[in-house]
């Protein structure tokens, strides 16, 4: 059973208009028997369509289809709808003639009884209209005393209930367009495009409480059961927008830690060296080799996303070494206790917009990784393939399936671009060395050094590379100096095979030994709208 409900604050009733939120009656609209004129009259079961295209379901008896007119009944007739039309506010009729003598029966309950009623007869005005004295009835049923003809009429409607109003708006009309708003039932699947204009490109769908809904230009989802305000924003090279989402911000509600803590298995659920339980292993180095000492979970708490982190040794800063394992603690971090984070959506800076596409940076921190877990040469088919060889790597192997799982959907992961990602020598410091690797076909990369130097990019100087960590980030270690992070490049360095060029602290251009895990992870992706 369907019922058709609507915002107050949207329906008219002014007399004489198209009111969207109505059924008008016509010989060109919502003629319910089908075939030529019956002198018998028609009976079965119809629709009537409001004007915003939701269809009714009606039966009826004894009607005869005339061409000149709207309907006529004949006597033992009628018209009743099946389908409640929650909160009607007013019925209009037309009649052809003093010959109409005809019952309008009316009640609100969950099915159609004849509760209620206003008659239509010879004494009534050639254009009758009721209110129903403001019992807003959800059936109507005609019924005719003898033979009657109407011309043309209206039924106006206003409520909230089973359809619901999906307004669709576009943050800015100079950027970008928008379509499919309406009227729509609960549960139906609904579908809503944004289209940008140039130079613009389409950053996602927000609801009323600014919360990105989804990244799709073109968006189907279920109508839910209220009213739903969705706006398109638009972005420009140099701004920000968001898109996929991360583990970030540290959880500190004692109560909401105790829930998540319950969820994870509690003191029993949590994993050791010889059992993982339902954790997942980070697999970090220590020493050189694979050590288990450090894992994560993930958990959905209310709709939300959180990831929990637990470790029984602080991680190192070096995959190859003892040496240096104090950033954990600095950063308010106790081995032994399980840190909770939630999934934040990811900010981007749109470095560049290019044929519907968009180059999107990172702007915090997410996490912090080795560039390779190890500083000799390799022999790969016969080949030398230096530490700091970025196609042969272990950030990018990283960065294309740990991260790229982690912080993307599906549908998400499918809008994201596979590009060409140069590794040639103009994309490092100089050209002084024979570090450079073959290009690589990835779907997140680091930028390269020539990247980080790039004024269009926005980078015009060491402040304008600065970036900060998020909480994340720290319970991974990563370093930082006066609450800036370091971060990597995909670049080697030009002096040493075991060299790699980041991003120091305060946005210089610098390098580190490749088996750094404490460095930071800034990734960039290209997408499409």
């Amino acid at each position: 059973m369907s019922a058709i409900s609507v915002n107050r604050s949207h329906s008219s009733s002014t007399r004489g208009e198209f009111s969207p939120y109505s059924i008008v009656l016509g010989t060109e609209k919502n003629k319910i028997a089908e075939g030529s004129e019956n002198p018998d009259g028609y009976t079965g079961t119809g629709v009537l369509t409001t004007e915003l295209g939701n269809n009714i379901a009606v039966s009826y008896k004894h009607l005869t289809n005339p061409s000149t007119h709207w309907q006529r009944i004949k006597t033992g007739g009628y018209i009743v709808n099946s389908d409640p039309i929650n909160g009607i506010t007013n019925l209009e009729l037309t009649k052809r003639d003093d010959t109409v003598n005809v019952e309008i029966l009316y009640s609100n309950t969950m099915s159609f009884d004849a509760s209620r009623k206003v008659v239509i007869n010879a004494s009534s005005p050639t254009n009758f209209s009721t209110d129903f004295n403001g019992y807003k009835p959800k059936y109507i049923g005609i019924y005719a005393l003898a033979d009657s003809s109407f011309n043309l009429g209206k039924i106006e409607f206003d409520c909230v209930d089973h359809y619901h109003t999906l307004s669709v708006l576009s943050k800015n009309d100079a950027r970008g367009t928008v379509t499919s708003e309406g009227l729509f039932r609960a549960g139906t699947n609904v579908t809503v495009t944004a289209t940008a204009l140039a130079p613009y490109f389409f950053a996602g769908w927000f609801d009323a409480s600014n919360n990105l809904v989804s990244s799709s230009a073109t968006y189907t989802f279920a109508m839910p059961s209220n009213n739903l305000v969705l706006s398109a924003d638009f972005v420009a090279e140099g701004e920000e927008m968001k898109f996929g989402a991360y583990p970030q911000t540290r959880v500190t509600d004692v109560t909401l830690i105790t829930t998540l803590n319950n969820l994870a298995g509690g003191s029993e659920g949590l994993p050791t060296a010889e059992n993982a339980k339902a954790w997942t292993d980070y697999l970090y180095y220590y020493n050189g080799a694979v050590t288990s000492f450090m894992w994560y979970i993930d958990l959905v708490n209310e709709g939300e996303e959180y990831r929990g982190v637990y470790y029984t040794e602080y991680r190192y800063t070096y995959t190859d070494s003892t040496a240096g394992c104090f950033n954990q603690q600095d950063h308010g971090y106790t081995k032994r206790i399980v840190y909770w984070f939630k999934y934040e959506p990811i900010t981007w800076k749109v470095l560049d917009i290019d044929a519907g596409k968009a180059f999107l940076l990172a702007q915090t921190v997410l996490d912090a990784q080795d560039y390779h877990y190890a500083q000799t040469d390799r022999d790969i088919g016969g080949e030398i393939v230096y530490a700091n060889n970025y196609e042969h790597s272990h950030i990018r192997s990283w960065l294309n399936s740990s991260f790229l799982n982690a912080a993307f959907t599906t549908t998400e992961q499918n809008k994201i671009v596979v590009t060409t990602v140069d590794n040639s020598k103009a994309t490092t410091i100089n050209n002084t060395h024979n570090f450079d690797c073959p290009n690589t076909l990835d779907k997140v990369f680091l930028l390269s050094y020539k990247d980080a130097e790039t004024a269009s990019y926005g980078f015009v100087n060491d402040a304008s590379r600065v970036r900060y960590p998020s909480d994340y980030a720290l319970s991974q270690a990563v370093s930082k100096d006066y609450d800036k992070a370091y971060w990597w490049t995909r670049s080697p360095y030009f002096s040493r095979a075991y060299n790699a060029s980041r991003v120091n602290y305060n946005g210089a251009l610098a390098a580190i030994n490749v088996t750094d895990a404490a460095m930071g992870i800034l990734p960039a992706i290209w997408i499409n709208a």
